[in-house]
């Protein structure tokens, strides 16, 4: 049991970070009204908690996590955009 549950969240986190990384560009063909949800920071950041939530399955680390990620990847972007100007 233990191993069918270990592929079922591996298969569910490799479909949603497939989503995170094809959706925009898939929305754009299929569905242009949808566009801006898949690029939304907060669906990506929905979907990450999901792929942690599944992988865990405790919601109070999944939310941790899913905010450390979230901060550091704003501090690089910042560091970034200080260097570009």
């Amino acid at each position: 049991m233990a191993k069918n549950d270990f592929e079922t969240s591996i298969s569910f986190a490799i479909f949603i970070l497939l989503i995170i990384y094809i959706g925009p560009k898939a929305a754009k063909i299929f569905y242009p009204s949808y566009e801006n949800i898949f690029s939304s920071e907060a669906f990506k950041s929905l979907m990450i908690f999901m792929v942690l939530y599944v992988s865990n399955k405790n919601i109070i680390l999944s939310a941790l996590l899913t905010g450390i990620f979230i901060i550091i990847m704003n501090l690089i972007r910042e560091k970034n955009e200080m260097f570009m100007e």
